[in-house]
């Protein structure tokens, strides 16, 4: 499931839930080789906060999504 995709509703980001259980900025414009694990919420909201202060084009609504969504806030079966 990715949370947002690089050119749909104006996103520069790819982010989606790995199937290892981490969410992953893929491409990121901050780091080389351009993927950058996130391994919490606020790990994640962080990188969010980075993106958005750099003037990137981050969908609205998108810290709500990871917080909602993600891996860790499912308990497991």
């Amino acid at each position: 499931m990715s949370y947002c995709r690089r050119g749909w509703d104006g996103s520069d980001l790819y982010m989606f839930e790995h199937v290892d259980g981490f969410i992953e900025c893929s491409g990121c414009a901050f780091d080389d080789p351009w993927i950058v694990v996130l391994n919490s919420v606020d790990e994640a909201l962080d990188h969010v906060a980075k993106h958005r202060a750099a003037r990137h084009g981050v969908p609205d609504g998108l810290e709500e999504q990871i917080a909602g969504e993600n891996p860790w806030s499912r308990s497991e079966p």
